[in-house]
C-alpha cells in the first residue's frame, strides 16, 4: 500500500512537470534561503559555547552608576581581591589587548616586521579557564606561570613553518621599542567561535614592564580600585554560585571602594559576551548584532511561509487538472483518508527532493554569501547536528504544512461534482484567498524593510557631519617609530595640490577616540566624560569644522598653547557655561568653542569634546587637498615619506572610504535584505502564476459570456484585477505596523536616524500592484485570446 502511495506519486508529479518545475524551484529557493540565514543565527549563537567550563564562566564588567555606562575593563586589583572575597570562586584571571590598550605589536619574520594582531597578556588561570592546550612545557608548568612567549600554532606555522618554535627567540617590536622574548611553548588555536583570539600570549609581568613604558605612574595604575586597566574573567566552582555572589557584590564594592568612584561590579555570562555587549565601552571582542538577528529570523521564517504557501497555491491552481481523477478514485472506493495520505506522501516526497538540491545550492553559494554577509557562512563541524537536525525538520514540516491543505480540501470534494467540474463555481472567500493576501503581506513587509535601510544607510553616508568629508587625505603612521613629523608636514605643506595640512592623534572618521573624566566644582554634575583630542595646528581649518567663538591655537605662541584648550558645542553644554571663553578646566583655559561635528558612527551621540594643542602626540598627518589632483599627490607623499623613513610602510586612507568602511555592517544587512526581497517577489510571482492560472480556469465562461454581452478586454482586465487590489490593500493594512515595530527596532540602534516616511510604504505599495498586475495581465491575455464559442462548447 505504501509503495503504490509512492509510485502514484512520482508518477503524477512527472506527468504534471511545468507545475513540478515551478513548485521545486520554489521549494529550492525557499529551503536554501532560510538555511542560509539560520547557519548565521546558530552560528552567531555558538560563541564561547564550546569551551568545556563556559557555563560557570563569566566576566566582570564596570557599570558607571553616574554616567550610566558599562565598561568592559575593570581595575587591575580587581581579579585578587573577587579571589579573596568570594570562596566561590574558583580561578580568576586578568587578559589585556596590547595592540587597543597600549600600542601597535609588530613581530618580525624573516628580515622586516609586519603588523600582528592578536597580541595578549594574560594570568596563567585563564589558559585553565578556557582549556587551553599547549606544547613544548614540561608538567603542569602552563596552569602556573606562562613564561616568556607562548603563540598559536596558526602563528607558529606562519612564522616558522614546520620547524619548531620552542626555544627560539622572537622580536617583538611595541610602539617602536625592541623587545626579544623565547618562545616556550605552542597552544591551540581557539575555537572559531570564541570571544577571545590569542595569537600570541605573554604573562602579566612583561604587562607590567609595557605600562611602565607608557605612564610614569604605572604602580598607581595597579594598585588602583577605580583605574580600569584590564579584562576581568571569573570560574565559579559550582553552576549556582553566582546567585550568591550577586546579592553579596554590593558590601563588596563598599570594602573596595568601588562606590567612591562611582563603580559597581556586573556578571556577564561568559556565553552572552557576544550578542549582549553591544553598547559596553572599551569592549574589544567580536560582537553581534541582536537587532539583525530578530530580523533574520523573521526573514528565515518569512521566506520558508512564502515557499510553503506558494506550493499550496500553486497545488490548488492544479487541482483544477486532476478533479477528475479525484472523482473517479473516490467512486472507485478510496477514502479521505488514502487520498489525504495520497496528496501528503505527493507533498513531502516534493520537499524531499528539494533538500538535496537546495544544500548543493547552498555549496555553490559560498562566494556570494561572503560579499552578502561581510564574512564567510560556513557550517561548522562542532555546530553540525544543530544544522542536519534544523534543515530536515524545517524540510519535513513545510513538506507537511504545505500539503495538508490540498490534501484536506481535495479529499473532502464531492465525486459527483468533481466529474461534473461544478467544484470551480466561484466563492468570494477561500482558503487560497488567505494564504495569498498572507504572501502579499510578507512581501510588502519585506520591500518596505528594505527601502528603510537603504534610506538609512543613505543618510549615514550623506548627513552633514559638521565638517567637509572631500578630499580629505589622511596619512597614519606611530609616533614612538617615526619621529620626522613636522619635517613631512613642511614637505607636504610645499606641495601645490595641497590647501591645508593639520595633525590628529585621532584618524577620523573613527568609534575609537579617547575619553578622560574632567572635575570641574560648582557647574550642574560636577565632573563630565569627554573625547579627547590632540591637534597641531589648523586642524579645525583643514577638517573644515566651524569655530563658533574665540579663536583657534595660535602658531606663534606653542609655549603657552599648551594650557589652552577648545571645546565644542555639546561639551559646553553639559557644563552650563554661560561665558566659557572666561572659564578653565584645571590649569587649562578656554580660548575657543567649534561647532559640534561627528567623527564616529551615527548610532552614537555626538560627545562632549576637548582640543588639546600637542603636536607630539600626532599620529596621523591630514591633508586637505585640491579636487582632481589624488593620485598625484599620493605619489608625490610616498616620496618624501621614503626620502625620511625608508623601513617603514606607507600607510594612508581617504576619509570619505573610512566613513563607508565604519557602516559595513550596515551595508551587509541592506544587501541581505535586498536579496531576500527579491526572492520574496520570485516566490511570489510564482504563487500569482499558480493562482492566476487557477481563477481564470474558474472563470473562463464567465469571461467568454460577458465578451458576448459586448464587455470590452479592458473591462474584463480590469473587473479581473480589482479584487487583486482589494487584497494588497488588506496587506498593506497588515504589513505597515509589522513594518513599523521591527524596523523602529532596527533604526533604534542608530542615535541619529531617519522617520520612516509615507513614501516608503507608498512606493511599496504600488511596487507590489504594479509586479501583480504584470502577472494578472499575462494570464489574461492569453485567455482573452481564446474565442468563446470555444470555451462554451467544451463539454
Amino acid at each position: 500500500m505504501i509503495f503504490n502511495t509512492l509510485l502514484t506519486s512520482i508518477r503524477f508529479l512527472f506527468k504534471s512537470k511545468i507545475f513540478t518545475a515551478i513548485n521545486l524551484n520554489g521549494l529550492v529557493l525557499g529551503l536554501t534561503a532560510s538555511f542560509i540565514l539560520f547557519i548565521y543565527i546558530v552560528n552567531e549563537f555558538s560563541y564561547n559555547k564550546d569551551f568545556p567550563n563556559a557555563d560557570r564562566m563569566y566576566r566582570v564588567v564596570s557599570l558607571d552608576q553616574a554616567q550610566k555606562s558599562t565598561d568592559a575593563m575593570t581595575p587591575f586589583i580587581l581579579s585578587k581581591n573577587l579571589k579573596e572575597y568570594f570562596s566561590q570562586i574558583e580561578l580568576t584571571a586578568r587578559l589585556i589587548n596590547v595592540e587597543n590598550l597600549i600600542g601597535s605589536v609588530k613581530i618580525k619574520k624573516k628580515t622586516f616586521f609586519q603588523l600582528m594582531p592578536g597580541f595578549f597578556c594574560a594570568d596563567a588561570s585563564l589558559m585553565q579557564m578556557l582549556g587551553i592546550k599547549t606544547k613544548g612545557l614540561k608538567g603542569s608548568d602552563t596552569l602556573k606561570n606562562i613564561p616568556d612567549l607562548l603563540i598559536s600554532s596558526s602563528v607558529a606555522s606562519g612564522i616558522f613553518g614546520r620547524t619548531n618554535p620552542v626555544g627560539k627567540t622572537c622580536e617583538i617590536q611595541i610602539n617602536g621599542k625592541l623587545y626579544r622574548m623565547q618562545i616556550q611553548g605552542v597552544f591551540e588555536d581557539l575555537p572559531w567561535n570564541s570571544t577571545i583570539q590569542p595569537a600570541f600570549l605573554a604573562g602579566i609581568r612583561f604587562y607590567k614592564e609595557l605600562l611602565k613604558e607608557i605612564t610614569p605612574d604605572s604602580e598607581s595604575i595597579l594598585g588602583s580600585n577605580s583605574k580600569l586597566s584590564n579584562e576581568t574573567y571569573v570560574l565559579f566552582r559550582k553552576k549556582g554560585d553566582i546567585l550568591k555572589i550577586r546579592s553579596q557584590i554590593a558590601s563588596f564594592c563598599k570594602q573596595n571602594n568601588g562606590h567612591k568612584s562611582g563603580l559597581i561590579f556586573v556578571f556577564q555570562p561568559f556565553t552572552d559576551i557576544h550578542l549582549h555587549s553591544a553598547d559596553f565601552l572599551n569592549d574589544f571582542n567580536p560582537k553581534g548584532n541582536n537587532a539583525n538577528i530578530m530580523i533574520f529570523i523573521m526573514l528565515a521564517s518569512f521566506i520558508l511561509f512564502l515557499a510553503g504557501i506558494n506550493y499550496a497555491i500553486l497545488s490548488t491552481a492544479r487541482a483544477a487538472l486532476r478533479y477528475k481523477e479525484i472523482g473517479v478514485r473516490k467512486v472507485f472506493g478510496a477514502t479521505k483518508n488514502q487520498l489525504r495520505g495520497q496528496i501528503l506522501v505527493e507533498s513531502i516526497l516534493l520537499t524531499l527532493i528539494a533538500f538535496p538540491l537546495a544544500l548543493l545550492l547552498l555549496g555553490l553559494m559560498d562566494p556570494i554569501m561572503e560579499n552578502l554577509f561581510g564574512h564567510a557562512i560556513a557550517m561548522y563541524p562542532n555546530n553540525l547536528v544543530t544544522y542536519l537536525s534544523i534543515f530536515t525538520g524545517i524540510t519535513l514540516l513545510i513538506g507537511f504544512l504545505s500539503g495538508i491543505y490540498i490534501a484536506f480540501y481535495l479529499a473532502s470534494l464531492d465525486p459527483l461534482f468533481a466529474l461534473k467540474m461544478r467544484l470551480f463555481a466561484y466563492k468570494r472567500f477561500t482558503l487560497s484567498k488567505i494564504f495569498l493576501v498572507f504572501q502579499l503581506f510578507i512581501t510588502l513587509s519585506l520591500l518596505i524593510g528594505f527601502l528603510t535601510v537603504y534610506e538609512q544607510i543613505s543618510y549615514c553616508l550623506n548627513k552633514d557631519l559638521g565638517l567637509k568629508k572631500e578630499n580629505l587625505l589622511i596619512i597614519h603612521f606611530n609616533s614612538a617609530e617615526f619621529d620626522h613629523y613636522a619635517s613631512l608636514k613642511k614637505m607636504i605643506l610645499r606641495n601645490q595640490a595641497v590647501l591645508k595640512v593639520s595633525g590628529s592623534s585621532v584618524a577620523p572618521p573613527t568609534n575609537a577616540a579617547t575619553s578622560i573624566k574632567a572635575i570641574i566644582p560648582g557647574t550642574k554634575h560636577g565632573e563630565i566624560t569627554m573625547e579627547r583630542y590632540f591637534i597641531d595646528y589648523g586642524f579645525f581649518e583643514t577638517m573644515g569644522i566651524k569655530l563658533n567663538s574665540g579663536y583657534d591655537f595660535n602658531p606663534r605662541d606653542s609655549l603657552l598653547n599648551q594650557k589652552k584648550i577648545l571645546l565644542n558645542t555639546e561639551a559646553i553644554q553639559q557644563l552650563d557655561f554661560k561665558d566659557p571663553l572666561s572659564k578653565r578646566i584645571g590649569p587649562f583655559y578656554i580660548i575657543g568653542v567649534s561647532d559640534n561635528f561627528n567623527i564616529s558612527t551615527m548610532h552614537q551621540q555626538i560627545q562632549p569634546t576637548m582640543f588639546c594643542f600637542l603636536p607630539s602626540a600626532c599620529q596621523n598627518i591630514l591633508v586637505r587637498y585640491k579636487t582632481g589632483s589624488q593620485q598625484q599627490l599620493i605619489t608625490d607623499i610616498e616620496k618624501y615619506w621614503h626620502r625620511l623613513a625608508p623601513d617603514l610602510p606607507f600607510n594612508y586612507s581617504f576619509f570619505n572610504t573610512e566613513l563607508e568602511t565604519l557602516y559595513n555592517s550596515e551595508k551587509n544587512f541592506g544587501r541581505v535584505v535586498a536579496s531576500f526581497t527579491f526572492l520574496a517577489f520570485i516566490i511570489t510571482g510564482m504563487g500569482m502564476f499558480g493562482l492566476a492560472f487557477l481563477i481564470t480556469e474558474r472563470r473562463r465562461k464567465e469571461i467568454a459570456v460577458r465578451k458576448i454581452l459586448g464587455a470590452t478586454n479592458i473591462h474584463i482586465i480590469t473587473r479581473l484585477q480589482r479584487e487583486f487590489y482589494y487584497y494588497i490593500g488588506i496587506a498593506a493594512l497588515i504589513s505597515i505596523p509589522v513594518s513599523l515595530y521591527f524596523m523602529n527596532m532596527w533604526l533604534n540602534t542608530f542615535y541619529y536616524r531617519i522617520p520612516i516616511k509615507g513614501s516608503i510604504f507608498a512606493i511599496s505599495v504600488c511596487s507590489v500592484c504594479l509586479f501583480i498586475s504584470g502577472i494578472l495581465l499575462y494570464r489574461t491575455i492569453k485567455v482573452l485570446k481564446e474565442k468563446p464559442i470555444d470555451v462554451l462548447k467544451y463539454e
